[in-house]
């Protein structure tokens, strides 16, 4: 009698238990019904409806959101970033140059030194060669020599020729960068902004200390 009972409390409770599939299915359909609240919930706040994704259950598809807005199984690509350019060191001594080209209202050309001020063509070849005189040549070999070293009458300022002198560089663009760049021990001030202040021995004292070091 005890058997008969076990054998039929088992076959109750067999009975009561649901298949696996079923099971299964439960489940998947809880998951999707909790899915499609989270869709719902982000669409209200995106104001969007093209929020949609595709799964399937049991071999059959289900598209939650809007099935227009489903890929259509390329890989969308992310929105291309902006990379920083790379540093350019041609580009940045191009740039470089042109600013000093112009800087303080760029430069005349010898013709032009000839009818302002009379420096002939061999007397502006001398002071290149004696170091008397900031120049710069372009890609066609002319000479241009800087409006800034000039007072009104022609001559140079006072300590543009004692620089010179210091450096007796060929290296224009060295030249030309020392005149117009900042300098910390002068106070963040160019050396041509303290020669037009009177301050020329200040300068001097710098532009030798450097030129010693070769770090000017």
């Amino acid at each position: 009698m005890p058997d008969v009972s076990r054998k039929k409390a088992h076959q109750v409770a067999k009975g009561n238990r649901l298949p696996r599939k079923a099971k299964v299915s439960g489940a998947l359909n809880a998951l999707t019904q909790k899915i499609a609240a989270q869709i719902a919930k982000l669409q209200s706040k995106s104001g969007s409806k093209e929020l949609a994704f595709r799964v399937f259950i049991n071999g059959k598809k289900v598209t939650f959101g809007d099935e227009e807005a489903m890929p259509t199984g390329k890989a969308v690509p992310a929105p291309a970033k902006s990379l920083p350019k790379a540093f350019d060191p041609f580009e940045t001594g191009r740039k470089a140059v042109a600013l000093m080209q112009q800087a303080e209202g760029g430069a005349w050309i010898g013709t032009e030194l000839e009818a302002r001020f009379g420096l002939t063509p061999a007397n502006l070849h001398k002071r290149r060669a004696e170091h008397r005189i900031v120049w710069w040549k372009d890609a066609r070999n002319r000479f241009h020599y800087p409006k800034w070293q000039f007072n009104a009458a022609g001559a140079l300022l006072p300590g543009v020729q004692e620089l010179l002198q210091a450096f007796r560089s060929q290296d224009e663009w060295r030249v030309m960068r020392y005149f117009l760049g900042p300098r910390d021990q002068l106070a963040n001030r160019t050396p041509l902004d303290l020669l037009r202040a009177g301050e020329v021995e200040k300068v001097l004292v710098h532009a030798k200390l450097h030129a010693e070091e070769n770090t000017w």
